[in-house]
């Protein structure tokens, strides 16, 4: 079971800049798509094609977004230092296990490496190691799209073991919605139609949301 610290803050409050630089990007993200539906619903009925302005995409500059979110995860940092070192300390402890369950399946499984032009080398102990994280926050974010609750109870079940951290797993979910948010937004300032970009922003939100909402809950 992942050891509990009770210095650590709740996490709305640990993680508060960053979740304000997530809700600015919904804002942002937000008013985009809604110039696009407002000029579509003052259009006649009958029209098909309707002529509309991305002027409010346009004017959202990712750069200071992406440049803002980094600065709020370094002030949320400095604000928690001793929050900061228990979380890398409990990183580091359950990327051991891992590493050490790993090394000693990767002895006892030993072939030979395969050979040809097309072999695939088996994956390392770090490799594996690293990618239990990934799976598990991959189903975490999946489920938490549908049920939170249930989410978060299969994030204790994970952590129950000791070789995943309930906190970790909620940090790197978090994280992936938040790159998800940014690569809609940066798509949506390529799209080839406003119907899409407004979509894209959209989409946005929804990822932004998912980041907030973990950033937000306590496991």
């Amino acid at each position: 079971m992942t050891p509990v610290n009770p210095g650590v803050p709740a996490r709305r409050h640990r993680h508060a800049c960053r979740i304000a630089a997530l809700a600015l990007l919904m804002g942002s993200a937000a008013k985009a798509a809604s110039t696009v539906y407002r000029q579509v619903a003052a259009a006649p009925p009958g029209q098909a094609d309707v002529e509309v302005t991305l002027l409010p995409l346009h004017q959202v500059n990712l750069a200071a977004v992406t440049t803002g979110l980094d600065r709020a995860r370094a002030e949320d940092a400095a604000r928690w230092p001793a929050a900061v070192q228990w979380e890398a300390e409990e990183s580091r402890r359950t990327y051991d296990v891992r590493y050490v369950a790993a090394r000693a399946q990767e002895i006892v499984d030993q072939v030979d490496p395969p050979v040809g032009p097309y072999a695939v080398p088996p994956l390392t102990a770090e490799q594996v190691a690293r990618g239990d994280l990934i799976t598990a926050v991959d189903e975490v974010a999946l489920l938490w799209k549908s049920d939170p609750e249930e989410a978060i109870a299969r994030v204790h079940e994970m952590a129950a073991d000791g070789d995943l951290a309930a906190v970790e797993i909620l940090d790197e979910a978090a994280a992936s919605a938040e790159r998800c948010a940014l690569s809609a937004m940066r798509q949506a300032c390529v799209a080839a139609s406003a119907s899409e970009a407004a979509a894209l922003c959209l989409a946005a939100v929804t990822h932004a949301v998912l980041g907030v909402s973990m950033l937000s809950t306590d496991p």
